[in-house]
Formats: structure tokens, sequence, C-alpha cells
């Protein structure tokens, strides 16, 4: 390709703002805005354009844009089928993308990231066909090769190191080279260190730092420090007009050695507009996305939080630790992993001279404008051992559930993250927000470990029911209303605070395992010793089943009264037909034995003609489901004309 590809220039672009990441519903959006505008400037409409919305959506997310773009370039051109034209348009968009990868300081994080994204395995000699299907110019296919060294893929290692060894030979052949960006070129050399003294003449090495014009040292310095050819941290650049002047994507482009001490940090953000705390808080973000693939550190092979911690002190003393991390919630924050997560622990404890983690700024119940970060913040921390964050301190917690059997301890998780209920408000409300996957995704280890806990929290969450809830309660409850050790505890706390959603359970269960309606009683009369707010909160068809089967059991004085009381309420109707339909599954099922259900028809019986008499002939057209399916109802009752009298109104 020349200087300028079906996507734009080859050469590295600035970053706006910051090695910034998104994720979840963001990442999802931008990877179909991508895909459009690849799949344009291959089909050639619009390519201008397509090419201006690409480098201005990769200057906004100098990580994730290029990512993108590269993942879906490599997908379009169908390059694992190897059957790529050299002058195809596919093909011009693909070496574009690549270019200006490998142009990048990011280069070692994206390209190997693109490459999984994009679902390809490290076939022999794929490497070798891209460059040279792609018509990729030495010193092009030598920064490729240096950007995969370091992949994680064996596989991809090899073939990086075999193609960055012809790409070298390449170079030194060439009778002008143009230079390398010292990155590429301190990679190159690293990689051939590894298989041969790049200090000895005649060496690939030596000969490489040669042909590019790196004379009066051993090759091997290039490794501490930069080539005298290369441009050293021109730190005026930042102040030019037009310059970035976001201190994120400053650090970002000039690399490690930028923060390889507080003084040469400082140096670096003095020279940048104050810091205010979300400018703060982007570069803490940045630097944790970052610890590995960027270059332009010399020694320095990542970030170092004391350092950042010091020269923010040092920079902007007035923003204090609290404010930078309140300040998470905005687009392009991100804690995608354990190293990130690790990374902002260990520059808040130098921050803060090891104050406990504030949790309630991203735990205070309320949904974040960007739920990423906030989701990520919570699976990290809820996760994290209790010296690193604890949640004993928060605001808002649930009381212990003490006294629990099976192991169980009364705080669920050993830093009490599941007691907290600014955490599961937050959940909720994320969920409430659209996030239901991605909040009930977090809930899946403490489901396991500590169910009782994170069902009291749940219940005793102060947020309007939704969804979250919904399925907590539908993967949780029906164990404890069930023999469980710990049922009398949990249950006995959870139904104060939700009983509708518990009486709902209640009838859930009863429909999916019929026999379970005389444990249910059990935990009504026995564990509840709440009959009657059971009955008042239940659905209608559950609530006369199991009075029926309490008058059976003798816990209800007497069911015509319950019934005919229950019809004279408003909704008597509602109910009527409800019990009847009730008493026409017991037949079916078994819920009830026969001699409780002739007991139920024949309270609605009596109680029906008087409450509510448009329910008679449903009644009758119940009795005589219920007599076909149980022979013994048909004793019980009799064959009178209005469905039989027999049976007990007490049971």
């Amino acid at each position: 390709p020349g200087a300028r590809g079906a996507l734009g220039p080859l050469g590295p672009r600035g970053c706006a703002r910051g090695c910034m990441r998104v994720g979840g519903p963001a990442e999802a959006a931008l990877a179909r805005k991508v895909a459009e505008l690849v799949s344009s400037a291959a089909a050639k409409r619009q390519s201008a354009r397509a090419a201006e919305e690409v480098l201005a959506l990769e200057e906004h997310f100098p990580i994730a844009a290029p990512r993108a773009v590269l993942t879906s370039a490599l997908g379009h051109a169908d390059v694992a089928s190897r059957r790529l034209r050299s002058d195809s348009a596919r093909a011009r968009v693909l070496a574009a993308a690549i270019c200006r990868v490998v142009a990048r300081p990011a280069a070692g994080l994206v390209l190997p990231q693109a490459l999984q994204d994009a679902k390809l395995t490290a076939a022999d000699g794929f490497l070798a066909w891209l460059c040279s299907t792609l018509r990729l110019q030495p010193q092009q296919a030598l920064a490729l090769a240096a950007a995969l060294t370091e992949a994680s893929n064996a596989r991809w290692r090899a073939q990086a190191g075999a193609l960055l060894r012809e790409a070298a030979e390449r170079v030194c052949s060439s009778p002008a080279c143009e230079p390398l960006p010292p990155d590429v070129l301190r990679q190159a050399i690293r990689t051939l260190s590894q298989a041969e003294d790049v200090d000895q003449p005649g060496s690939l090495g030596a000969r490489l730092a040669a042909a590019l014009g790196y004379e009066g040292a051993p090759p091997s310095s290039i490794l501490v420090r930069e080539p005298p050819a290369a441009r050293a941290m021109d730190y005026s650049q930042v102040q030019r007009p037009g310059a970035r002047t976001d201190a994120a994507a400053v650090v970002i482009e000039l690399g490690y050695g930028c923060g390889a001490s507080k003084d040469a940090l400082v140096e670096v953000l003095s020279r940048l507009p104050a810091l205010d705390a979300a400018g703060c808080a982007r570069l803490v973000s940045a630097m944790a996305c970052t610890l590995r693939g960027l270059s332009g550190g010399g020694a320095s092979t990542t970030w170092d939080a004391q350092v950042l911690a010091s020269a923010m002190a040092t920079v902007a003393p007035t923003v204090t630790p609290d404010t930078i991390v309140s300040a998470f919630d905005q687009p392009g924050i991100a804690f995608p992993d354990a190293s990130a997560f690790q990374f902002l622990m260990q520059w808040w404890g130098a921050a803060t001279g090891g104050q406990p983690y504030p949790v309630a700024t991203f735990a205070s119940g309320k949904a974040w404008q960007n739920a990423g970060p906030q989701l990520q913040l919570i699976g990290h921390t809820t996760a994290a051992p209790p010296d690193v964050v604890s949640f004993q301190q928060a605001p808002r917690r649930a009381a212990l559930v003490e006294n629990l059997a099976a192991g169980r301890t009364p705080h669920g998780t050993p830093n009490h993250a599941w007691l907290c209920l600014g955490v599961v408000e937050s959940l909720c409300a994320l969920a409430h927000a659209g996030h239901v996957d991605a909040a009930r995704s977090l809930l899946e280890r403490p489901a396991q470990h500590c169910p009782e806990v994170l069902l009291v929290t749940f219940a005793e969450a102060q947020v309007p029911w939704g969804p979250l809830q919904e399925q907590v309660f539908a993967a949780l409850l029906p164990r404890f209303l069930l023999p469980h050790p710990n049922s009398a505890r949990v249950i006995r706390r959870v139904f104060p605070a939700q009983q509708r959603a518990v009486t709902a359970s209640m009838a859930v269960l009863r429909a999916n395992d019929p026999p379970a309606l005389g444990r249910l009683l059990d935990v009504a009369v026995g564990e509840l010793s709440a009959l009657e707010v059971v009955l008042q909160n239940s659905p209608d068809s559950l609530a006369a089943e199991l009075a029926t089967l309490a008058s059976v059991r003798g816990a209800m004085p007497s069911l015509d009264a319950w019934i005919d009381a229950r019809l004279a309420q408003p909704g008597g109707a509602a109910f009527a037909r409800a019990a009847a339909g009730a008493a026409v599954a017991s037949a079916g099922d078994g819920a009830l034995p026969p001699n409780a259900v002739a007991a139920l028809l024949t309270s609605l019986h009596k109680a029906v003609p008087n409450r509510v008499p448009e329910v008679l002939d449903t009644l009758r057209s119940a009795v005589q489901a219920g007599v076909a399916k149980s022979p013994q109802l048909a004793q019980l009752l009799g064959s009178g004309p209005d469905g039989g009298s027999g049976g007990s109104g007490g049971g």
C-alpha cells in the first residue's frame, strides 16, 4: 500500500480520548458500526466518507476501534480460506487496517486480540501468506511480526519470529530503508537477541541496526534507551496547536517510558491542562487497561501505580482520590480484568495510605449512566478478599443471617459483600435499565456459596420489584420452601419483606410438584406461624387448597366459614372460580386427597348460591370434571343433581 489506503492514512493516528475501552452494549454497537463502514469501503460505496468515519472512531477509541476495524476487515476478506486477491478492495482495506494498527504503540495489544476475535488459527505459513497477499513492504511486515512476538498463543509467536527474521533480512537487503518506529526496532532486536548475540558483527540484529542507520553503540543498547536517530520524548509536542490535551491520551501515546518515574510523569502532566477528577479517572482507567502491549518504555514494561499516585498528588493536589473514583461513571472507563482491578487497588492504596475503598461510590443503589464500569467494579469487589475490599462498613447492610446450618456463615462471603444492600439494589437498578443478563451473571458465585444470605438481602432491598429479583427468587426460594436445614431461618427473614413473592413461589412450586402442597402448609403453619397471612397473600387457587388441607389436618376450625367469608369479599366470584378449578386440578394430580377435594367442593356448594350465584354453572362443571377424574370423589360426593352434598365442611 502507498501512503494512503482504502481506509485512510497508514501512519500513526493521535489518540483523542486516551486508551479507553468500551464494553457491553457499547462494544456491540461499535462492532456493528465498524462492520458497516468496512463493508462500505470494500464495496467502494462512499469509501471516502467511510474512511473518515473509521479514522474518527479510531481517534475516539484508540484500542477498541482499531481492534474492531481489524477484526471486521479480517472477516470480510475471508483470510481463513486464503482466497483473497491482492488487487481486491478487500485486500486494500485489510492492508490499511493492519498498517495503522502496527504503527500504534498498542499494536502488541490490539493485533493478537483482533486475530482471536476473528477466530483465526495460526495455520502454517499464514502470516507469510498474508504479508505477500497484501503486498506489505518489509518494514510493515517487520512491524506486524514485532507486534505478535509476545502474543499469548505460542503458534502465533513462532510464526511471528520466523516472519520477523525474514522481514529483517529483506530490510537489510533493501538499498534504501525507511526508518522504523523506535518501539518496533526495539522489539525486533529483543526477539533476535533470544536466538543470537545481536552485538556480534554479522549477526542479523547487527545488520538490521546498521541498515537502519543505527551506529555508534552495540545494538543491544537499543533495549534500554532510545536510538539516537529516533525522536526523544518531545514534551513540547503536547502543547502545539491542535495537539491532544487529554492526559490519558498523551500518556498512552508516549508509552511506559513517561511513567518510569514520578518526575517523568509529572513532567508530562504539568504541560497539559490542569487535571480535574474526570481527567484523573480517565488516566487511572487508561493505565489499568494497558498494563501490557504498549512500548516506548525502554526498561519499563508496564505502569507503576505508586508513580501514578505520587504524580497525581503533585500536579492535582486538590483532587482527592474519593472524587476520582466517584468520576468513574463516564464513557470509556473500564476495568475489564483482574489485572486492571489490581492496578486500581494498588493506586488507591498508594493514594490514600491504605484507606478502605469507598464501595458506596459504585454501590449506592442506583444505576450509573455507563453501566459497564459499574458492573465491572461490582464484579471485582464482591469477589475480592476482605483485605482488598471489605463491605463491613457499607452504609446500609442487611443483618447477619444467624445460626445457619450446613457450614454456612452468617455473612456469606468473607468480605460481607452480599449483605450490602447497596450492591443488590444497584444490580436491580441496572437490571431495570436493561442489563439483566450482565447483572445476573454476577450472582452465579454467591448463589452457589451463600444462597441464604443472597436471598435475604434481595428480599430486604428497598427497590421496586423487578426482573432480577424475580429470577433470584425463582432460582433460590424453592429449595428453602422444600425441606432444608436452613429453611426456617431463611423463610422467617424473607416472608415479612416479600410476602407476595413468597406465596407466588409457593404457587409455582405447587404447580410443578403437586405433592409439595403438604410441605407448603407446614411452612405456613409451622415455620411461619402465619397461616392467615399466607392465605391472604396467596393466589386464589393456592389459598383454596391450603385452607382445605389445613381444615383436613385440624389447623383451621371451619372451612365452611372461611370459604363463606372469602366469597363475601370483593373478588369473591373470581375466588370461587379459582377454587373450583383448584378442586378439579387436585382431583387429577393428587395435591389434595379425595376427601379434601370433596370438602372443598361441598363448602363451595354451600356458599356459592347465596354469595355468588353467577358461579353455580362453573361449580357444577367443576364437580362433573372432578368426578370424571376421581372415582373415589364420586363416591364421597354422591350423585345429586347439584354435584352431591357429601363430604365434611370441616374436613
